[in-house]
């Protein structure tokens, strides 16, 4: 019988494999830009390789991938945190750019809607595993006060679920630095992060509050800066090589000295490595492109199904195949249901992007 290790192996390779397009017809040179389909794709890649993550800290199953992915949670979070970055630089700049909006409703409007769309998410997620719990009478000391608190805090019974605070954090930062400066926020959402990893470190919280998200406002810069710039294949190849060789260094010094250090530095060059990657090859996958446009919701509901699995009760009745199997499964299915409620909800609460698309239809008309 084959290892579910290796299954999984397999798949990932022919997942990564697919989503490899050469860039054939510009041989010469290639823009570093990271385009909407590459991101989401990468990020469809990303949350996948979480999922196996967590579930690698409870279940000893997965073979010679057992250490790697257990020490890499980081990075795939961090991957999320650059895009984010940069993702958001571009949304941003489209809300000053409506007709008629002012500096600060367009920052407090852009903060909001997307600091609900993760609330959404959460709220429904939340109520399924409160459900689930009661359910299976796993509720445990559960009580009223304690579940408004969890729905209040953003927290997940069983998890700190840090993740969605410190983006909605980013968000925060990055509004108030467009309204001091639009032309420095960039640098402003930089300075203010790494003021906020310096407390964190300084408060001694447990190194995933603040590993991986310097890489957001590198996302920022990426995004502000390199779009206008054309490199040749060598420099593209010569930064790869050389963030690579970096990283993988900091990566094994992890394990010997300070972890929260090394991996802190680490991360840095990871836009490096996906940038270059990207300009070298792009990326396009239709599997990985429907799992990246679901992948916060996939990883709320991954960290629900996976507090249930490791329950007492059901822990020993499920063995870890078949735990992997209903953790990605019920993730893809409920995570899809949840992404199309959240994204009509939310479109119904800010028809932001439909004001916008009328003025670029005007623009072209006139």
């Amino acid at each position: 019988m084959i290892a579910y290790n290796t299954v999984i192996l397999i798949i990932c390779a022919l997942l990564l494999v697919s989503i490899f397009r050469s860039r054939e017809k510009n041989p010469e040179k290639t823009d570093i830009i990271l385009n909407k389909n590459s991101t989401v794709v990468l990020r469809g890649a990303a949350i996948l390789f979480i999922a196996l993550h967590h579930f690698s800290q409870y279940y000893d199953s997965l073979g010679f991938l057992q250490g790697p992915l257990k020490q890499s949670g980081y990075a795939f979070t961090a991957v999320f945190f650059f895009f984010s970055g940069y993702g958001c630089f571009f949304s941003l700049k489209k809300y000053s750019e409506l007709k008629g909006r002012k500096k600060f409703n367009a920052a407090s409007a852009w903060f909001f809607k997307h600091s609900l769309r993760i609330y959404f998410d959460f709220i429904i997620i939340y109520l399924l595993d409160i459900i689930a719990l009661y359910l299976l009478r796993e509720s445990g000391d559960l009580t009223l006060s304690s579940v408004l608190k969890g729905a209040v805090t953003v927290t997940l019974p069983g998890w700190v679920c840090w993740y969605p605070k410190i983006q909605i954090l980013c968000y925060f930062i990055l509004s108030v630095a467009f309204l001091i400066s639009d032309k420095r926020k960039t640098v402003i959402t930089l300075i203010a992060t790494v003021f906020y990893i310096a407390i964190a470190w300084f408060m001694k919280l447990p190194s995933m509050w603040f590993t991986s998200v310097i890489c957001f406002p590198i996302g920022c810069i990426f995004a502000g800066h390199i779009p206008h710039i054309t490199f040749s294949r060598k420099t593209l190849y010569a930064v790869f090589a050389a963030s690579s060789i970096v990283f993988g260094f900091l990566f094994i010094a992890q394990y010997k000295w300070n972890q929260a250090l090394f991996r802190t530095v680490s991360v840095i060059f990871l836009p490096l490595i996906i940038a270059s990657v990207t300009g070298l090859f792009g990326f396009k996958s239709k599997i990985l492109t429907a799992v990246g446009n679901m992948s916060f919701e996939i990883y709320l509901i991954h960290l629900v199904v996976l507090h249930i699995l490791i329950q007492d009760s059901i822990k020993n009745s499920v063995n870890s195949n078949a735990a992997l199997l209903i953790i990605l499964a019920s993730s893809l299915l409920v995570g899809w249901v949840t992404n199309k409620a959240v994204v009509r909800f939310t479109a119904v609460l800010f028809p932001g992007k439909a004001k916008q698309k009328e003025e670029q239809k005007n623009k072209v008309q006139e």
